[in-house]
């Protein structure tokens, strides 16, 4: 091998080299800028997707003890159980009015007429969602002081709490509006009539 030779193989091994590690760090350049790209958009759309939450929502949770405790220490407070006809057994937190989630807009205007009283929304239970449903309802109608008591009425009547009872599906005395507040009707299927025992 002459010396002209040997002297090119080096020079090329040694851009072989450089090349190879000038391309490993573009590499690793990219790669980090991606993550961080990643994580920068994800945190504002998981921040943006929280705020906008929070302004859909507009109201205030309440549980158990401390509904129990504003109750007897604020007789002002209006309670509103969201739950439809097809729903409701007649059982109540003392005092509440029974207006639907899905009662029209007049109804519910002309039944909550104070739109700065504080108003606590409750149905049956935790996985109940209609008191989430009205409480949203009443803060697009102007409502300032909307209370969510999401425990709901079993874990009030089952905490000791006092329950009165009233005829069902009635608002503020009247008969439930139209048509969404009517009992489901339920037609017994084949399948689920009983069949007589065999001796």
């Amino acid at each position: 091998m002459t010396l002209k030779n040997y002297v090119l193989n080096c020079l090329s091994k040694e851009n072989e080299v450089m090349m190879n590690t000038k391309l490993l760090w573009a590499i690793a350049f990219a790669s980090m800028s991606i993550t961080t790209l990643q994580a920068h958009v994800g945190s504002h759309t998981d921040t943006a997707a929280v705020k906008t939450e929070k302004k859909i929502e507009g109201y205030k949770e309440i549980h158990t003890k401390d509904l129990s405790s504003l109750l007897r220490s604020n007789p002002a407070v209006v309670v509103v159980d969201a739950r439809t006809a097809q729903y409701d057994d007649g059982k109540r937190i003392p005092g509440a009015k029974f207006i639907p989630y899905d009662t029209k807009d007049e109804i519910i205007l002309s039944s909550l007429t104070d739109k700065g009283a504080t108003i606590v929304v409750y149905c049956t239970s935790s996985e109940c969602p209609l008191s989430k449903y009205l409480a949203e309802r009443l803060v697009k109608l102007g409502y300032k002081n909307v209370w969510k008591y999401p425990d709901g009425l079993q874990d009030w009547e089952s905490t000791n709490n006092p329950v009165e009872k009233v005829k069902p599906g009635q608002i503020n005395g009247m008969k439930a509006a139209e048509p969404a507040l009517k009992k489901a009707a339920i037609t017994p299927t084949p399948e689920s009539k009983p069949t007589p025992a065999k001796s």
